[in-house]
């Protein structure tokens, strides 16, 4: 399958397949042509988004900038620094109060747990003179009974 063309080159058929599955023959001529489609194609697709970046970064960072005003800057760093001096003595004096609140509620809780001690005590005395006299009138209804019982008799 050599052909010899005018010039005296010899093309040799190459084969390959397509998506299709069917063979095709080129000759060696297209094969070049084919490869140097690809070569531009891939050279293309690597040139083209290089030259991109460098456009928009040179428009986004090398662009003509305007002069930093330091002055203007300072200034405003300093009035940035002052809201947050402020906010920080507005956050202190809170934490301060809540801290006061927190003892007043502790002192509180320290003073009704006593108070509630107290009231315990006062009604486990008062439960013990209650069993005591409960004891004392059992004893009392018993010899009644018992007195009753032994009186009426059979």
């Amino acid at each position: 399958m050599r052909e010899e063309t005018l010039d005296g080159s010899v093309r040799i058929p190459v084969s390959s397949t397509h998506g299709d599955g069917k063979g095709s023959f080129r000759m060696h001529g297209e094969v070049k042509a084919m490869d140097r489609k690809r070569i531009i194609l891939m050279a293309a697709a690597v040139i083209i988004p290089v030259i991109v970046g460098l456009v928009l970064g040179y428009s986004f960072w090398g662009g003509e900038k305007k002069p930093l005003d330091y002055r203007q800057t300072l200034m405003d760093a300093a009035a940035y620094v002052r809201t947050l001096e402020e906010k920080n003595k507005d956050l202190a004096t809170r934490v301060e109060s809540l801290d006061a609140e927190v003892n007043v509620l502790r002192q509180k809780g320290q003073q009704s747990g006593t108070r509630n001690t107290n009231i315990i005590t006062t009604l486990n005395q008062r439960v013990g003179f209650l069993e005591a006299e409960n004891q004392r009138l059992k004893g009392q209804i018993q010899g009644l009974t018992h007195q009753a019982d032994t009186t009426v008799g059979p």
